[in-house]
């Protein structure tokens, strides 16, 4: 007697079994563990099923394999064939990013010296402002000086005319 693979189960699905005339529902964890058992993977798909319900089963089987089997292919032929063309984003895009961040960095030097050279435009004409006010009373300051001086002499002077004369 042939002896056939019992059939795979996926997470999720339901599969109807016939054992022993009756038909049960079996869940991943119900098949795992019948799959496990030698015994009743046995049970499944050997003595207790006739051989035109194994062909049955293998036929379907094999129908879908045919339908899902060039889907499968094509999906990866699809998926490497988008990869090769994509190849170069990670490069491109690093290279995009180092150019912007590059342009902004570049801006940024230049308004920055644009702020420092206008400071120090600013800071430079209100050093000479400042000067010129400094100057300006020192200016008076002598001024006054020299008159007080010139004060004191005449006062002085007419002191002493007045003590000698």
């Amino acid at each position: 007697m042939l002896d056939y693979p019992p059939p795979r189960l996926e997470c999720g699905s339901l599969v109807q079994h016939k054992q022993r005339g009756l038909a049960t529902l079996a869940t991943r964890d119900d098949a795992n563990s019948a799959v496990a058992s030698s015994d009743e993977s046995e049970n499944l798909v050997g003595d207790s099923l006739p051989i035109s319900e194994r062909v049955r089963f293998w036929e379907e089987q094999d129908r879908i394999n045919q339908e899902l089997i060039p889907r499968v292919i094509r999906q990866h032929e699809l998926l490497t064939q988008h990869i090769g063309e994509h190849e170069h984003l990670p490069t491109t895009l690093a290279n995009a990013v180092e150019e912007g961040l590059a342009r902004g960095h570049k801006e940024l030097q230049e308004k920055y010296d644009a702020a420092l050279e206008s400071a120090k435009e600013d800071l430079t004409q209100q050093m000479e402002s400042e000067y010129h006010q400094y100057r300006a009373r020192v200016g008076n300051l002598v001024t006054t000086i020299v008159a007080a001086g010139g004060v004191i002499i005449i006062a002085a002077t007419v002191a002493f005319n007045v003590l000698i004369g």
